[in-house]
């Protein structure tokens, strides 16, 4: 049950100076500690902002390589064990994390803003970035994670959720927390219940320690939730949350999903977008 093949254990992080921008250097920094992966922070400075006259263009640059040395300094403070590499970059920061992904084992981003329960401050540069990126990216609210337990994961038949849950069953087991498979898919009834319990045979012979939950909406409630709203109610008060992306259409655009575009719409804790990683394209 493979999932996405790694990188050479790097971790890219969008640095912007923002509060979820150190929320997600401080994540990645404990997933480095304890997977031995490098970071590498990259500050991005959009073209138009770099092709001012000479002088707002120096200034400009300068203070972003200023920004980088500081959350340098603060990341090799914060875990010294870990290598911390920096990047500047001139374009969008989309683009340029999307050029740089099939390298990566994760980019992680923070969020635009925190979205309410019905996604009205939704990012639009984070959800670019899930969308476009060619390895798995994890988006970070800048939240507390004290109290919070349990890793979900949506559950759906395809590859991609396949590469979803066994992305998810080893965050859970490293973590020490209980997995929690919601079903989220458009099969109902029985045969949907069905695919969530095979979903998870491999990952129950793999990490034969780990306590696994099952979860298949209830569809014939009177105002059955859809897939995107139970996952994000379960996620509420979970550690993490992670969904699979729906890979690449045929002619290669990349569609990240329903459910994992109305997830980062409400993003309510930490969220992977697992797909099947890509190589680079010469």
């Amino acid at each position: 049950m493979a999932a996405q093949a790694p990188g050479a254990g790097l971790l890219l992080v969008g640095v912007d100076g923002s509060a979820p921008s150190g929320a997600a250097v401080l994540w990645a920094l404990r997933r480095a500690q304890a997977l031995g992966h490098e970071v590498t922070l990259i500050h991005c400075v959009p073209e138009d902002w770099a092709s001012r006259d000479r002088a707002q263009a120096a200034a400009t640059m300068e203070v972003s390589r200023q920004l980088l040395r500081n959350e340098a300094a603060r990341a090799r403070d914060l875990a010294p064990s870990v290598t911390v590499n920096t990047a500047l970059h001139r374009g969008e920061a989309a683009d340029v994390l999307t050029a740089l992904s099939p390298g990566a084992d994760l980019v992680i981003i923070g969020t635009d803003r925190v979205g309410s329960a019905h996604g009205e401050d939704a990012g639009v540069v984070s959800l670019q970035i899930a969308t476009l990126s060619r390895c798995p990216v994890a988006v970070i609210p800048a939240i507390s994670l004290r109290g919070r337990s349990g890793v979900i994961v949506g559950v759906d038949g395809s590859l991609e959720s396949v590469a979803a849950i066994t992305f998810a069953a080893a965050e859970a087991a490293r973590l020490g927390q209980d997995l929690l498979a919601i079903y989220a898919g458009a099969t109902t009834g029985q045969q949907g219940q069905d695919l969530l319990a095979h979903a998870v045979i491999a990952v129950r012979q793999e990490h034969p320690d780990l306590a696994v939950h099952l979860q298949s909406p209830a569809r014939n409630a009177p105002m059955p939730l859809s897939p995107a709203e139970e996952l994000v109610r379960a996620a509420r008060n979970s550690r993490l949350l992670v969904v699979g992306s729906r890979g690449r259409d045929a002619i290669k655009r990349v569609q990240i999903g329903k459910v994992g575009y109305e997830v980062l719409q409400r993003i309510q804790c930490p969220t992977v977008i697992v797909r099947m990683h890509e190589p680079s394209v010469q």
